[in-house]
């Protein structure tokens, strides 16, 4: 569906950033608001307001089990060339055949990669107009029974990047992870226009550590990573690895991790499920349930994330390592584990998830391409705490 001219009961949400972590009193980094109404109570008719906002939890740390490894296709091996080794074959005629089979090889893992044929939308700064709901009912639908749960993304697909930790200039690594973007959408983009919307890249922005950028969502301070849905673009500052403990920051895949679910919000705003929780969450009646539209938001894009990168794993060079490295992260970024690590009671009620439930929805991403796999809105409330 396409956003109606004109809403009927609500006007159109005042929009403020969705982060990778959330909020908490006293810790830093401090994350940009997500949506929740605020004040909660404070709602002027007519009018949506947006809500500050966090990051959703991760599962508990270990043991999670050893994850599942990323299997690369098996390619047979020549048989005419296996019969002519045991043939006793001329020299010649052995390297003729070793050519040809690997010129076959490699024709054949190209051949492999799916949705070659798909034209990449144009990194654009005026992109396609937000989905809006016209009314609860439909915001409802938008969040529970959203066409994008019926499409699956496509695997393997390729990338011009792989994971690459080594260090790099804000320009280096914006346009590195500007082209992993082009990835990322040539993984999503099908699958968002099988369901009927429509696909663009996103563009990146990475500000310097320590500093403070202006968008059209307000001014947010390092470090941050966040997705602002006033003009659909992404910012991260290197720092923002430093939310994590030590050992999680040195992983090669955070940025990756951490983009591609910032990725992940901005196709929740291509399909209607960025606006209708702002709705529900101005709709709901008490703060703690405006915090679990927010969680579900959170988690929800945890399990994108896991998707898009089980997409791309095989041609970004994704190993088991890589993986479980991922999923501490999503457990260390979990609300409760930035509360505990600031010295504040890990049990109060956050907006973007547990750690073990940030972990659980990045998991279940990894496991699946059905991007129906990610509809937290139908979970029980246990998992998106």
């Amino acid at each position: 569906m396409q956003p109606p001219q004109a809403m009927p009961v609500y006007a159109r949400p005042t929009l403020t950033p969705v982060a990778w972590q959330s909020s908490t009193p006293t810790l830093t980094p401090q994350r940009p608001p997500v949506f929740q109404p605020t004040p909660y109570g404070a709602r002027p008719p007519g009018q949506w307001a947006p809500v500050p906002g966090q990051q959703a939890p991760f599962r508990a740390p270990g043991p999670y089990g050893a994850p599942p490894q990323w299997q690369r296709p098996q390619r047979s091996s020549s048989g005419l060339l296996v019969a002519l080794v045991l043939a006793g074959g001329a020299l010649a005629a052995l390297l003729l055949f070793i050519v040809i089979d690997s010129m076959g090889r490699s024709n054949d893992i190209a051949a492999d990669y799916q949705n070659e044929d798909y034209e990449l939308p144009p990194v654009t700064s005026s992109p396609p107009d937000l989905v809006y709901p016209e009314d609860s009912n439909e915001a409802e639908t938008y969040l529970r029974d959203n066409a994008l749960y019926n499409v699956s993304m496509a695997s393997p697909v390729r990338c011009e990047v792989q994971l690459d930790g080594t260090a790099k200039s804000d320009d280096q690594l914006e346009e590195h992870l500007q082209t992993f973007f082009g990835c990322l959408t040539r993984a999503w983009g099908p699958s968002l226009e099988a369901a009927g919307f429509t696909a663009y890249t996103p563009r990146i922005t990475i500000f310097p550590s320590n500093s403070e950028v202006q968008t059209p969502c307000g001014a947010s301070p390092a470090p941050n990573a966040f997705y602002c849905p006033k003009d659909q673009r992404i910012y991260l500052s290197q720092d923002i690895v430093s939310a994590l403990p030590e050992e999680s920051a040195a992983a090669r895949s955070n940025f990756y991790l951490i983009t591609a679910h910032e990725y992940g919000h901005a196709m929740q705003g291509r399909t209607g499920l960025i606006t209708s929780s702002v709705m529900q969450q101005y709709d709901a009646e008490t703060d703690e349930e405006a915090l679990e539209v927010s969680r579900r938001v959170e988690t929800q894009a945890d399990c994108f994330a896991g998707t898009a990168l089980n997409s791309l794993g095989q041609s970004l060079g994704v190993t088991d390592e890589d993986r479980a490295d991922m999923l501490q992260s999503l457990y260390d970024i979990g609300d409760d584990q930035l509360r505990a690590r600031a010295g504040v009671d890990p049990n109060e009620a956050g907006d973007h998830g547990r750690g073990e439930n940030r972990q659980l929805w990045g998991s279940r991403g990894f496991d699946s391409l059905s991007l129906g796999t990610c509809n937290t809105f139908v979970a029980p409330s246990s998992e998106v705490k």
